[in-house]
């Protein structure tokens, strides 16, 4: 699956490509530069197998993890480029958050079972399992108990 980037570093990738030989390496660079997601780009020509051009930002240092190569090819030429792959960078966030949110939101509930004098294993279970439907489901018969005790 594509994004709108990744459309973007193809229209890059086959226009350095394609007009290679109109365009200087001071102009290559600058184009490269601007890219604010590439990590290093490189030109090789078909006939060769030593690159005609190499972009390299050795300004910023990203992990492996989240970078990737992308690989575009005319039929002059071959144009690889390493970019930062936010995609992966959100779903590294997402899973982290979410991890802290479900640890955070289990402790919560342990306390709030504790202090309704319902910390038992069933109950346990269920919030580590179900999390807020786990909790809900507390409150709701929780909530059918009262009210039993009420009309009694």
């Amino acid at each position: 699956m594509g994004n709108v980037h990744d459309a973007h570093f193809a229209d890059i990738g086959y226009d350095v490509g394609e007009k290679f030989s109109f365009m200087n390496s001071k102009t290559m660079h600058s184009l490269f530069a601007s890219e604010p997601f590439v990590l290093k780009a490189s030109l090789y020509n078909a006939d060769s197998r030593e690159s005609d051009f190499t972009f390299e930002d050795k300004k910023r240092w990203i992990p492996a993890l989240f970078k990737r190569e992308l690989y575009y090819g005319t039929d002059q030429s071959f144009v690889p480029i390493e970019i930062v792959d936010v995609r992966t960078i959100g779903f590294f966030l997402f899973t982290i958050g979410f991890t802290v949110y479900y640890v955070l939101f289990t402790v919560w509930g342990f306390i709030q079972l504790y202090h309704a004098g319902q910390l038992k294993l069933a109950w346990i279970l269920s919030l580590i399992v179900l999390n807020v439907f786990g909790y809900g489901l507390f409150l709701l018969i929780r909530k059918k108990d009262n009210l039993v005790k009420i009309h009694s």
